[in-house]
């Protein structure tokens, strides 16, 4: 099934909801393309967030440090980019 709709965001939070998206992206991607064997080896043996806990979290850490609004933690970028971009789309290769 479809993901739910999540309500719009406030003009007046647009920008802060743009950086935490854009910021999300750039953690994922650095992860990406400083560990390409790993994300190899974990897209294969869909086990990413095994193999790659420590920067994940790491990297989490640092997001959830920069964007505290309870507005964008509800939207959960960084998971989101998690899976967009370290996944290529499909949430279970991150593993458990």
């Amino acid at each position: 099934p479809p993901p739910p709709e999540e309500p719009p965001i406030p003009p007046e939070e647009q920008k802060i909801h743009q950086d935490a998206e854009r910021f999300a992206r750039l953690l994922v991607q650095e992860i990406v393309l400083y560990h390409p064997r790993e994300v190899d080896q974990g897209r294969n043996q869909r086990n990413l967030y095994q193999i790659l806990r420590e920067d994940i979290e790491r990297s989490r850490e640092a997001f959830e440090h920069r964007f505290t609004k309870p507005s964008v933690r509800q939207r959960d970028y960084f998971n989101k980019a998690l899976v967009k971009y370290l996944a290529e789309g499909n949430a279970s290769l991150l593993g458990n």
